[in-house]
């Protein structure tokens, strides 16, 4: 079951939709982060997500001051 959490319209819910997991996995991997299922004893499950960190942050603010606004 673990490896079909994040497909589309699989759910383990009588009312879910089983879009949740999706979106939320797509959102991950399009900003480059991974998304794992693990066991959280006694009961349940634990969403571990994980996302790279910038080595320069590039902002409008920088941009403004550098062309002299």
């Amino acid at each position: 079951m673990k490896e079909r959490l994040f497909l589309p319209y699989f759910s383990t819910k009588q009312r879910g939709t089983g879009l949740g997991l999706a979106i939320v996995s797509r959102i991950v991997e399009d900003h480059h982060g991974s998304i794992r299922v693990e066991e959280n004893k006694p009961v349940g499950s634990r969403f571990v997500i994980g996302c790279a960190v910038a080595a320069e942050k590039v902002g409008l603010r920088g941009q403004a001051r550098e062309s002299g606004r």
